[in-house]
């Protein structure tokens, strides 16, 4: 783990590190205080990702473009 944050998960696949995906490290440089080690300290992760009105308007429209959610949730 390089970004301090990381939780040692019950499988292998769920243990990845924020900083091993490309698109995610691209956006934690597009931060503009480069101290960000860990997407969960971008200034756009709490209010976007964490904020449970813009979750239910994100899924209602997820809803509205591919119909209801079917998979099986773990």
């Amino acid at each position: 783990c390089s970004c301090t944050h990381c939780v040692v998960m019950q499988t292998q696949r769920e243990c990845l590190c924020c900083r091993a995906v490309q698109k995610v490290l691209d956006k934690i440089h597009e931060a503009d205080d480069h101290q960000v080690k860990c997407i969960t300290e971008h200034p756009g992760f709490a209010p976007v990702c964490l904020n449970i009105w813009v979750l239910q308007a994100a899924y209602s429209q997820y809803r509205q473009q591919y119909g209801n959610f079917n998979a099986p949730v773990h």
